[in-house]
């Protein structure tokens, strides 16, 4: 029977990659394809510009917010949806006959949680734990070669269009489980966390930084400017030649 478990890697920081492994077993659904579904919390969210440069591993649709800076408390409160579609293709005659195991690597990145007020780095308030549902992967198999016992799977319905509506398209879903000493079906990432109380700090040093680098801005361009400028003049001083 074809199952499968999850990681993140690294389970700490901002920018964890979610790892899946899909074992499939000898001649398991020959005529189906392989997807595999992530429904993400608010704080997590995949970047499609790095999708796009895995086309080799998958294709993929994506249904979320696409603003990579802003944090987590300047939009509304909906989670992402991701749908890969992997390469999938059935044995022949050729094909060596052991189980398949196919390893999945999304990258993953985290918003900027809400600051909170009077917190260390010793505080466990510096952090906030945030859990992250194992993705679903699932084969979409034509009804008439599935076995009546094969349990099916329910997805929302934009979910199932962009899948030509396999439940109502001669198409069923089904599933492939964790692995039997999986565990929850979950994983945990610490999300480091800002302090109210280092706004009256950080603002003004920000403030005053950026002032800095206008003015070296301006001071780089007038050089430049004051350059040029003398170089023109200098070649329109210049006596032609006469041949």
């Amino acid at each position: 029977m074809a199952h499968f478990n999850t990681q993140l890697n690294p389970n700490k920081g901002f920018h964890p990659s979610s790892v899946t492994t899909i074992n499939i077993p000898e001649k398991h659904h020959q005529q189906c394809s392989l997807h595999l579904y992530f429904n993400l919390p608010a704080l997590v969210f995949a970047d499609t510009n790095e999708l796009s440069q895995r086309s080799n591993d998958y294709t993929y649709e994506y249904w979320g917010n696409i603003d990579l800076e802003k944090p987590v408390h300047a939009l509304p409160d909906s989670r992402t949806e991701l749908l890969l579609t992997l390469p999938f293709t059935p044995y022949t005659s050729s094909t060596t006959k052991e189980p398949r195991v196919i390893e999945v690597s999304v990258p993953l990145h985290l918003r900027y949680g809400s600051p909170r007020k009077q917190i260390s780095s010793e505080n466990s308030q510096a952090y906030e734990r945030i859990n992250i549902d194992w993705p679903t992967p699932f084969f979409r198999c034509p009804d008439s070669t599935t076995p009546s016992e094969t349990g099916t799977l329910t997805l929302p319905k934009h979910i199932l269009e962009v899948l030509d509506n396999s439940t109502t398209n001669g198409h069923v879903l089904i599933p492939i489980p964790p692995h039997p000493e999986a565990g929850p079906a979950q994983n945990s990432i610490s999300l480091p966390l800002g302090s109210k109380n280092d706004l009256a700090f950080v603002e003004p040093i920000t403030a005053v930084t950026i002032l800095l680098c206008a003015f070296w801005i301006l001071r780089v361009a007038l050089k430049t400017s004051s350059r040029l400028a003398s170089r023109n003049t200098k070649a329109t001083n210049q006596p032609e030649k006469i041949e």
